[in-house]
């Protein structure tokens, strides 16, 4: 077996994996076949080619295993996988095979560093229900803008964006799970329900305007939002998104689940109450068990809270979320409403769940996500390498 180092970033995977078909096929090599998989969101890749060499009526197949992991790109290992036992290839032609490999792997890797592929430019429509987005703001190569359309849903907004692409179709599937992800985070910092409602095709925007809102956080007002009125930008957007953008992958992964159950929470709350309570509280589950050591689940899910607001010496608060958590073990454990099931017409008949404590749930869990990015990196993290790492 032998072993060629890359000398590529892990993002750079995916075009070393197109480039590398590409400069592969060429005679004497017959063919190339891929097998495996690779995790785009995590940037985990694990891949298998099997490159088949016909010259002079002989046949040779060289296995090429690729893998990379969110820190680092392993070498890559080449080893003969069969070869006929009659026709062989001498020792010095393995040799000319093995340099011919090495060089279109060389010029895979030369083009993936420059990576000169297409660009698809994208316009997603984003549902902002009863409340209209009318400022336009950029932040990293997103941007959001206002829209004239409007339909039985409520209003929308526009998100534009470009996704550097392995082909058409591998974009399409990445670019709507970005709108996807980037409306769960728009959620979380408006604090209202944003949803991805699909593409269309790219439109002229207006004059840019952006109209700021200061916010003192944690913000606990029981009304943020005025019915039908515009929703402003909270001055410290381009804050929270840097700090978002710069957390660690590990990090980062999980805060982007925890902003699509505030979203999905946020969409239940007036016909499942149950499971959106539920779902409130597992937003904080998840990114609480990435950040913070402690012994229970609940344990973890008060400690984040507190931390993330500054509350950790209030005991009436405290008592607060162990409210909050008991009645959530109740729904999970009592009710058997489980995480992951489609909701049962009859969730709507549970009167346990006071609409007032909901409320005052969501506008916890929305504070303390938000608290947690404004200085992400004040937690006391389980995996303190995970920073390092990254």
């Amino acid at each position: 077996m032998t072993t060629i180092k890359l000398s590529i970033a892990k993002t750079d995977i995916p075009y070393f994996d197109k480039f590398l078909s590409k400069e592969m096929v060429k005679p004497p090599v017959n063919s190339l076949r891929a097998t495996g998989q690779y995790d785009h969101s995590l940037r985990v890749y694990e891949r298998i080619y099997e490159v088949l060499i016909r010259k002079d009526e002989r046949e040779i197949i060289f296995e090429i295993s690729l893998s990379a992991t969110a820190e680092k790109v392993n070498p890559l290992d080449i080893s003969t996988k069969s070869a006929s036992t009659t026709l062989k290839f001498s020792k010095e032609e393995m040799k000319e095979l093995l340099d011919l490999l090495f060089s279109r792997i060389r010029e895979a890797e030369k083009n993936a560093k420059a990576k000169p592929l297409k660009t698809f430019e994208y316009e997603a429509r984003l549902d902002t229900s009863i409340y209209p987005l009318k400022s336009t703001v950029k932040f990293g190569k997103y941007k959001v803008a206002p829209s004239n359309k409007k339909d039985e849903q409520g209003c929308e907004c526009k998100l534009r964006f470009s996704v550097e692409s392995i082909d058409q179709d591998f974009s399409l599937t990445d670019a709507t799970l970005e709108a996807k992800i980037i409306a769960a985070w728009l959620s979380v910092v408006y604090d209202i329900g944003i949803r991805f409602k699909g593409f269309s095709k790219i439109t002229p925007d207006s004059d840019p305007i952006i109209n700021y809102e200061t916010i003192k956080r944690p913000d606990f007002r029981p009304v943020k939002h005025a019915f039908a009125e515009e929703t402003k930008v909270p001055d410290d957007f381009m804050a929270l998104w840097k700090n978002f953008y710069s957390l660690p992958s590990e990090i980062k992964a999980d805060f982007i689940s925890s902003c699509l159950c505030f979203q999905v929470a946020m969409d239940l709350r007036s016909t499942y109450s149950a499971l959106s309570y539920q779902l409130f509280v597992t937003a904080i589950e998840i990114i609480a068990k990435k950040v913070v050591s402690c012994a229970t689940v609940q344990k973890r899910f008060i400690e984040f809270i507190c931390r993330s607001i500054n509350q950790e010496s209030q005991k009436q608060f405290t008592k607060k979320l162990e409210k909050f958590y008991g009645r959530r073990s109740a729904i999970v454990h009592e009710k058997g409403i489980g995480f992951g099931f489609l909701p049962s017409f009859d969730i709507r008949t549970f009167d346990e769940i006071p609409g007032e404590e909901l409320w005052d749930l969501e506008i916890i869990v929305n504070s303390a996500l938000l608290g947690f990015l404004e200085k992400p990196f004040r937690m006391e993290l389980v995996s303190r390498n995970l920073i390092e790492k990254n």
